[in-house]
């Protein structure tokens, strides 16, 4: 399986949803939250999670 991440950065404003017919949340979380809550991703997360902190990839 392949999986594709992006990497975005916010030059202003602050992002909203703006499908609310197809989502009802939006949260950010550290690298550290994320480690804790490996259990409750989503399977891509996961991986991306993985790969980050074994060092496989890096984002900057």
């Amino acid at each position: 399986m392949t999986y594709t991440w992006y990497l975005a950065k916010i030059k202003n404003g602050e992002p909203a949803i703006l499908e609310k017919d197809k989502f009802d949340d939006l949260k950010y979380f550290s690298w550290n939250e994320l480690l804790g809550m490996r259990n409750q991703l989503s399977a891509n997360t996961h991986n991306l999670a993985e790969v980050y902190f074994s060092k496989q990839i890096k984002l900057s």
